[in-house]
């Protein structure tokens, strides 16, 4: 039986199918066009409900709608179907999929999640496609990723720390002597889009230009923006994150492993790891809740 982990994030759509990972921005724009001859993996067309969309890249260059509302049952039926498509390469599916929450949505969302279960038609790139989803799996973030390390590692007698950073939330979870401490474990509203923003409204009062939050790191790289303007703002919410995990009473030198994970991670990483050493990227720390909804590891 086919089983995928869809991550449905604020800036992307991460999924695993078991052995291999698929991705794309987590970005829609209502359409009047049909599917382009040439549609690829950075052009996806996507009909559902009647409604054509542009899904991921095209949809960001012509600045399609990122709003992130965590209850927008829609949004997460979109993304995820359009997910199962990516993976499955545009054939009909039949399987179960494993998605997840923060602890602190489950109450709110875990059933409606759940209720996405069915069958659907939909069109994916030109193309008819049936899916017919079996059951859903409504894992924990963080919880579920704690879950599959210690499958492969030897957490006995350590103190566990996972970091997941979003582009717009971070949640957290400490796991001591492998039980998870809940007054220790949080969401916060703080992620890489703040240090994304604050980098772009510097740069647009220092030379008139503007730029979206996802051209940053790209000009960041090629020397448009410079790095001592970005490690300025990816340092300051680095800083945030901090001082709301001593606020938990978080101390660096009681902590074995802190793992971050997250699609906002890799920027913060560096400044994180400077003044809390026991940080460290997960080996797939972009995918690393994906794989650990897709192994069904932290099922609530």
């Amino acid at each position: 039986m086919s089983i995928l982990g869809v991550d449905v994030g604020f800036g992307n759509v991460k999924i695993f199918d078991g052995e291999q990972e698929y991705g794309f921005p987590s970005v829609y724009v209502i359409t009047d066009e049909g599917a382009e001859a040439d549609s690829n993996s950075e052009t996806i067309h996507f009909v559902l409900d009647g409604v054509k969309y542009y899904i991921g890249k095209k949809a960001v260059v012509t600045n399609g709608n990122s709003q992130f509302d965590q209850f927008d049952l829609n949004r997460h039926k979109l993304f995820t179907l359009c997910g199962i498509c990516v993976a499955n390469g545009g054939k009909d599916f039949s399987g179960i999929v494993g998605l997840g929450l923060p602890r602190a949505d489950l109450k709110a969302m875990s059933e409606k999640l759940k209720s996405l279960a069915g069958k659907y038609s939909v069109e994916f790139s030109g193309k008819p496609v049936q899916i017919n989803i079996e059951d859903i799996q409504v894992n924990v973030q963080g919880e579920c990723v704690f879950d599959e390390i210690r499958q492969f590692e030897d957490v006995d007698g350590l103190n566990i720390g996972i970091i997941d950073i979003g582009q717009k939330t971070t949640d957290v979870s400490l796991f001591i002597d492998g039980m998870k401490v809940d007054n220790k474990s949080r969401s916060f509203d703080v992620g890489a889009s703040q240090a994304l923003t604050a980098i772009a409204e510097e740069y647009r009062s220092l030379t008139g230009y503007d730029v979206e939050n996802y051209a940053v790191p790209a000009r960041i790289k090629k020397g448009k923006i410079s790095k001592e303007l970005a490690d300025k703002h990816y340092e300051q919410t680095a800083d945030k994150i901090l001082s709301l995990l001593s606020g938990l009473r978080w101390f660096s030198e009681e902590l074995d492993k802190v793992y971050l994970i997250g699609g906002g991670c890799a920027f913060l990483q560096p400044y994180l790891t400077a003044k809390m050493p026991t940080c460290e990227l997960h080996e797939c720390y972009l995918f690393a809740n994906a794989r650990a909804y897709q192994l069904g590891r932290g099922r609530c």
